[in-house]
C-alpha cells in the first residue's frame, strides 16, 4: 500500500470525493505578482503571530490593520496595534496582560476597529475604535461576568453582531458561543454548545474556532483536542442558526485513527459565492506525513472532497471578484499561491532577497472579519527563529481579467458585485447598480467620510439578479447631505464590497 508520498510522486491528478487524496498539478499563472512589507520585528516567547483562526489582517478600502504580540515571557506578554499607511507601517495602541494570542480585529458596520483578546486569569476585552482609522483611542464594551476567562477565542462579524466562541472554563474546557449586538449592546448568551469529557482519553475538546456569521447565523469549525498534549484528531464544521444554538450537528470533515502522532486541525475558512465551503487544515494520517491540505463543502451534496497541497504549512484561502478561488500559504523561506479549481501553484517572483526565514504563521484576510475584500489576496505572516520574529504583510496583484467585475446590463455574473454609481459627480440623483448570485440577506448604505451612515438604500431580503436604486443625497432623516465625498457599500453573504461617489450642489 502506497503512503502519501509515494502517492503524489506516482499521480498527476486527482479528483476523488470523501477522505481521498487528490495530487495537484503544478502550473505557472502569468500576471501574477506582489508586494511585501516589513510590519515589525522584535523578542516574542511565543510566534507573534500565534494561532491560526482568530482574524489578525483587516481592510477598510483605505488602510490595513494588523496585531501582534511581543515580550520574553508570557507573564510580561504586551500586545501591538499596527496601520498601513502611505506605503509604511505604524504602531498604535498597545496592551499588556496577554493570554497565549496577541488578539483579534474586527470592523464594525462604520469600519471602526473591533479589538478583543484574552487575558490571563481574568476575563477577555472588547474594545472599539472611537472613529474610523483611529488605531490610539478606544472605548470599552462591557462582557458579562458569565463568559468567565474565556480562552482559545475566535470571533467573526456581520454588520454589527459580534460571535464569539471560546472556553469559558479553563477547568473544563468546555466550548461556549455569545452573541453581542453592538447596536443595542445587549448579550445573547452564554450558550454552551459542547461539553468537554476530560476523565479519558480521548477527550472532547472543542478548540480554535473559526466563525463566520451571516444574518442568520454562523458558519463554526473547530478542531477537537483528545489529550494532554498539543495534539488533534478531528476538524468539525456546522452552521448554527441564531435561534437554534441548543442543537449543533456538527459534520466530520477529516479525522485520525489513532490520534496518538497524528494530527487532524483546522487554519483558516471561507464561504465561496457558490455556497461551496473551504477549510484549510494539517492532516497526519497513520503511517503518512503531515501536509497543508484543502477541503471543499458541496453546497448541494454536502458533501467533503479533500486535496493535499503542500508539506507543512499554514494556508488561508481567497475568492476575486471574478469568483476564482485562491491560497496563499507560508512555504519555508518563502510564500506560496495557488489558483484555479485544482489549485495550481503560481510562478512567483523569489523572495529571497527579503530574507525570510522560517516563515510560518499565517493570517489572511477573514471573510468574517467585516474587511471591504480587497481585488486580491492579502496576508500577514511571521519568519525568523525563536524566541526573534519578524512580521511581514503581503498582497498579490491578480491578472487584469481575473479582477475584472461584469458590469454590462442584462448579464447575471456568477459572483456578486457593485457598479459604479451614475452620474457621478451628481447633484440631483444617482444611480447605483448591484447584484446578487442568489436571493438572500444583503445591505446596501451610504457612509460619509468618518466611516458613518448617512443613508440606507437596500436592507433586508433582496432577489437574485441584478438591481438599481436611486439616491437622492438625502441622509437617514431625509435632510440634503453636504457636498462631498462619500462611500457606498454592498454586504451579502458576509462578503463587501465599496466604492466612492461624489455629491455636489
Amino acid at each position: 500500500m502506497l503512503d502519501n508520498a509515494s502517492l503524489r510522486r506516482r499521480c498527476g491528478r486527482w479528483i476523488v470525493w470523501g477522505t481521498a487524496l487528490l495530487c495537484p498539478v503544478a502550473r505557472a499563472e502569468t500576471g501574477v505578482s506582489y508586494e511585501i512589507s516589513k510590519v515589525a520585528e522584535g523578542t516574542a516567547w511565543v510566534s507573534s503571530y500565534w494561532g491560526y483562526n482568530a482574524p489578525k489582517l483587516v481592510y477598510d478600502g483605505d488602510h490595513y490593520y494588523t496585531v501582534a504580540l511581543w515580550g520574553a515571557e508570557q507573564a510580561t506578554a504586551t500586545g501591538a496595534l499596527y496601520r498601513y499607511q502611505d506605503g509604511k507601517w505604524e504602531q498604535g495602541y498597545t496592551w499588556d496582560g496577554l493570554n497565549y494570542q496577541p488578539g483579534m480585529l474586527l470592523l464594525d458596520s462604520e469600519q471602526r476597529l473591533v479589538l478583543i483578546y484574552s487575558r490571563m486569569n481574568e476575563g477577555p476585552v472588547i474594545l472599539r475604535g472611537r472613529a474610523r482609522g483611529d488605531i490610539e483611542n478606544f472605548e470599552s464594551i462591557d462582557v458579562p461576568v458569565g463568559i468567565g476567562k474565556a480562552g482559545y477565542i475566535g470571533a467573526g462579524i456581520y454588520g454589527n453582531r459580534i460571535v464569539l466562541g471560546y472556553i469559558g472554563d479553563p477547568a473544563t474546557y468546555s466550548f461556549n458561543i455569545a452573541i453581542l449586538d453592538m447596536e443595542t449592546m445587549e448579550w445573547n448568551g452564554p450558550h454552551l454548545l459542547a461539553s468537554a469529557q476530560r476523565e479519558e482519553e480521548p477527550w472532547t475538546t472543542w478548540l480554535y474556532p473559526i466563525i463566520l456569521p451571516d444574518a442568520n447565523g454562523f458558519h463554526l469549525a473547530v478542531s477537537n483536542q483528545p489529550d494532554p498534549t498539543a495534539s488533534y484528531d478531528t476538524i468539525l464544521y456546522t452552521y448554527l442558526p441564531y435561534d437554534g444554538l441548543d442543537t449543533p450537528a456538527p459534520e466530520v470533515v477529516a479525522q485520525v485513527d489513532p490520534w496518538s502522532g497524528n494530527m487532524a486541525f483546522a487554519e483558516a475558512m471561507w464561504r465561496g459565492s457558490d455556497g461551496s465551503i473551504y477549510i484549510t487544515g494539517q492532516y497526519k494520517p497513520e503511517g503518512g506525513e503531515n501536509g497543508l491540505h484543502i477541503y471543499q463543502r458541496d453546497p448541494q451534496t454536502k458533501t467533503w472532497r479533500v486535496q493535499w497541497i503542500s508539506t507543512a504549512q499554514i494556508g488561508a484561502v481567497f475568492e476575486d471578484r471574478g469568483g476564482k478561488m485562491w491560497m496563499t500559504s507560508t512555504y519555508w523561506d518563502a510564500l506560496r499561491l495557488y489558483g484555479g479549481d485544482d489549485w495550481q501553484v503560481v510562478d512567483l517572483p523569489e523572495f529571497a532577497e527579503h530574507g525570510l526565514v522560517s516563515s510560518f504563521f499565517l493570517h489572511g484576510i477573514h471573510p468574517g472579519s467585516g474587511s471591504l475584500m480587497p481585488e486580491g489576496p492579502a496576508v500577514v505572516f511571521s519568519a525568523g527563529t525563536h524566541p526573534e520574529y519578524q512580521l511581514w504583510f503581503a498582497r498579490f496583484a491578480l491578472p487584469a481579467a481575473v479582477t475584472a467585475v461584469a458590469e454590462s446590463i442584462g448579464t447575471l455574473p456568477l459572483d456578486f458585485g457593485l457598479a459604479q454609481n451614475a452620474p457621478n459627480p451628481f447633484n440631483t440623483g444617482t444611480a447605483i447598480d448591484f447584484w446578487l448570485p442568489a436571493a438572500g440577506e444583503a445591505d446596501l448604505a451610504i457612509y460619509n467620510f468618518l466611516g458613518q451612515r448617512v443613508a440606507l438604500l437596500a436592507s433586508g431580503h433582496q432577489s437574485a439578479g441584478r438591481s438599481e436604486v436611486v439616491w437622492n443625497g438625502l441622509d437617514l432623516g431625509k435632510r440634503p447631505l453636504a457636498a462631498g465625498v462619500y462611500f457606498y457599500r454592498l454586504c451579502y453573504a458576509g462578503r463587501t464590497v465599496v466604492r466612492k461617489l461624489v455629491l455636489l450642489h
